[in-house]
């Protein structure tokens, strides 16, 4: 049953290097022209990067330091939150991010929340935990399956087994979906307009204007139904509105 488990992970690991290999790939011409302070070319490169490659968290990084040089806030605030979300453990990300939002009136760690805590909650990226809670749901299976086919000391370690990795996929799983409702999530959003964008009662500019939405505000999409309008909300003001698509990108 142990070396089941252990080729189990093994097989998994071996995808982790291809994965991190494909992240570090050689960008120094560009950053050549970033130090350069030719911010506008380079971010041109990492943006062609970026068409070819949406997954890659050391681009979006890159990005976000040349959108900030170009006074792009809201851009920068995106960029760094994509990679912040591809690699949430990377610290240079979270400092940049945690800055810019401070730039825009914002917190990165919410009011009365310990730091350790907030990153302790963004220690693995969302694709990294629904990755857990499959092989977690597979060991849970395997073990049942040991369970069931086994006597004395094997099935007593598979029934050890299930129990626990059974309650790592409970934890796991409200972790995930927790993740899911929380302020980078798949469901938030950027305003990256510049000087903000308005915010009105209905989709269209023939409802009542509600609100104003700033630039770099990070926001929750309430509503896609509509084809040139997102509905929007505003956790910290308690406030939703109908905003254009074409300012807002969604994370």
């Amino acid at each position: 049953m142990k070396k089941i488990i252990l080729s189990f992970f093994f097989s998994i690991a071996l995808f982790i290097p291809l994965k991190a290999a494909a992240a570090h790939q050689d960008f120094s011409k560009l950053n050549e022209l970033y130090r350069a302070e030719n911010y506008e070319e380079a971010y041109k490169g990492y943006a062609a990067g970026l068409a070819k490659d949406r997954n890659n968290p050391k681009l979006w990084y890159n990005a976000g330091n040349a959108l900030y040089r170009m006074n792009r806030l809201g851009d920068a605030v995106y960029a760094y939150s994509k990679s912040f979300l591809l690699n949430p453990r990377d610290g240079d990300v979270r400092f940049n991010l945690e800055y810019v939002m401070r730039q825009t009136g914002q917190a990165f760690v919410p009011e009365g929340t310990p730091k350790l805590l907030y990153v302790m909650f963004y220690l693995f990226s969302e694709a990294e935990l629904k990755a857990i809670v499959i092989v977690l749901f597979w060991i849970t299976m395997l073990a049942a399956c040991f369970c069931v086919m086994t006597q004395g000391k094997a099935r007593r370690f598979s029934l050890r087994v299930m129990i626990i990795a059974f309650a790592l996929l409970i934890a796991n799983g409200g972790w995930a979906w927790a993740r899911h409702y929380s302020q980078f999530s798949s469901s938030a959003a950027v305003i990256t307009k510049p000087g903000g964008l308005k915010l009105f009662s209905g989709p269209g500019e023939n409802f009542r204007e509600c609100a104003t939405a700033p630039e770099g505000r990070i926001v929750r999409i309430l509503s896609g139904t509509d084809e040139k309008y997102y509905e929007i909300g505003l956790t910290a003001e308690g406030i939703s509105g109908w905003a254009l698509r074409n300012g807002v990108k969604k994370l």
